[in-house]
Protein backbone atom coordinates (compact mmCIF):
# COMPACT_ATOMS: atom_id res chain seq x y z
CA UNK A 1 0.00 0.00 0.00
CA UNK A 2 3.00 2.28 0.50
CA UNK A 3 4.56 1.82 -2.81
CA UNK A 4 7.86 3.43 -2.98
CA UNK A 5 6.94 6.09 -0.48
CA UNK A 6 9.80 6.60 2.23
CA UNK A 7 10.54 9.05 5.03
CA UNK A 8 12.17 8.85 8.60
CA UNK A 9 8.04 8.93 9.18
CA UNK A 10 4.86 8.08 7.79
CA UNK A 11 1.50 9.15 9.22
CA UNK A 12 -1.67 7.40 8.31
CA UNK A 13 -5.04 6.36 9.45
CA UNK A 14 -8.48 5.60 9.11
CA UNK A 15 -8.31 2.49 11.24
CA UNK A 16 -9.64 3.68 14.32
CA UNK A 17 -6.38 1.95 15.92
CA UNK A 18 -3.57 3.55 17.46
CA UNK A 19 -0.02 2.24 16.75
CA UNK A 20 3.10 2.44 15.95
CA UNK A 21 5.20 0.42 13.46
CA UNK A 22 8.39 -0.10 12.20
CA UNK A 23 8.53 -0.39 8.61
CA UNK A 24 11.88 -0.83 6.37
CA UNK A 25 13.75 2.12 7.61
CA UNK A 26 10.52 4.14 8.71
CA UNK A 27 8.23 4.40 11.41
CA UNK A 28 4.69 4.30 10.84
CA UNK A 29 1.91 6.07 13.24
CA UNK A 30 -1.62 5.84 12.86
CA UNK A 31 -2.71 8.20 16.20
CA UNK A 32 -6.14 6.51 16.47
CA UNK A 33 -9.55 8.09 16.35
CA UNK A 34 -11.39 11.30 18.65
CA UNK A 35 -14.42 10.34 17.23
CA UNK A 36 -14.69 6.67 17.31
CA UNK A 37 -11.82 4.84 18.63
CA UNK A 38 -11.72 0.93 18.80
CA UNK A 39 -10.38 -1.37 21.33
CA UNK A 40 -10.45 -4.16 19.34
CA UNK A 41 -11.27 -5.52 16.10
CA UNK A 42 -10.71 -8.60 14.74
CA UNK A 43 -12.22 -10.85 13.42
CA UNK A 44 -16.61 -10.19 14.04
CA UNK A 45 -16.89 -7.44 16.21
CA UNK A 46 -16.21 -3.80 16.91
CA UNK A 47 -15.25 -2.83 20.08
CA UNK A 48 -15.73 0.76 20.73
CA UNK A 49 -13.15 2.68 23.07
CA UNK A 50 -14.49 5.56 25.16
CA UNK A 51 -12.17 7.86 24.92
CA UNK A 52 -10.70 10.24 22.28
CA UNK A 53 -7.61 9.20 20.86
CA UNK A 54 -4.62 11.74 19.53
CA UNK A 55 -1.22 11.83 18.73
CA UNK A 56 1.72 15.34 18.44
CA UNK A 57 4.41 15.04 16.83
CA UNK A 58 7.34 16.88 18.36
CA UNK A 59 10.37 18.06 16.62
CA UNK A 60 13.40 19.85 18.65
CA UNK A 61 16.87 19.25 18.08
CA UNK A 62 16.55 17.93 14.88
CA UNK A 63 14.82 14.69 16.71
CA UNK A 64 11.17 13.66 15.93
CA UNK A 65 9.42 12.43 18.58
CA UNK A 66 5.32 11.07 18.39
CA UNK A 67 3.53 10.99 21.80
CA UNK A 68 0.05 9.17 21.34
CA UNK A 69 -2.54 10.14 24.26
CA UNK A 70 -5.91 9.30 25.52
CA UNK A 71 -8.19 11.41 26.98
CA UNK A 72 -11.56 10.44 28.49
CA UNK A 73 -14.85 12.77 28.31
CA UNK A 74 -18.64 12.16 28.74
CA UNK A 75 -19.65 9.58 26.18
CA UNK A 76 -23.31 9.49 27.13
CA UNK A 77 -23.62 13.04 26.84
CA UNK A 78 -22.02 13.54 24.31
CA UNK A 79 -24.46 10.50 22.31
CA UNK A 80 -27.39 12.35 23.72
CA UNK A 81 -26.41 15.84 22.21
CA UNK A 82 -25.92 13.64 18.62
CA UNK A 83 -29.10 13.12 18.68
CA UNK A 84 -30.70 16.10 19.39
CA UNK A 85 -28.36 17.29 16.50
CA UNK A 86 -30.70 16.24 13.61
CA UNK A 87 -27.87 14.85 12.26
CA UNK A 88 -28.65 12.24 9.22
CA UNK A 89 -28.73 8.68 10.68
CA UNK A 90 -28.02 10.16 14.41
CA UNK A 91 -29.51 7.05 15.82
CA UNK A 92 -27.33 4.39 13.73
CA UNK A 93 -24.50 6.03 14.68
CA UNK A 94 -25.49 6.08 18.62
CA UNK A 95 -26.21 2.32 18.76
CA UNK A 96 -23.22 1.70 17.08
CA UNK A 97 -21.80 3.01 20.86
CA UNK A 98 -24.68 1.82 22.76
CA UNK A 99 -25.12 -1.82 21.57
CA UNK A 100 -23.31 -1.92 19.03
CA UNK A 101 -25.62 -1.99 16.22
CA UNK A 102 -25.09 -5.08 13.96
CA UNK A 103 -21.58 -5.95 15.08
CA UNK A 104 -19.89 -3.02 17.93
CA UNK A 105 -19.73 -2.90 21.15
CA UNK A 106 -18.86 0.13 23.60
CA UNK A 107 -16.24 -0.96 25.41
Amino acid sequence: MLGSLRGPLLIGGHTHLQLVRRFEHSLFVNPGSVGLPFSDWWPDRVLIAPRAEYGVLVHDERQLRVDLRRTTYDVEGFLRLTLETGMPHAQWWVDCWRDGGPNAVYA
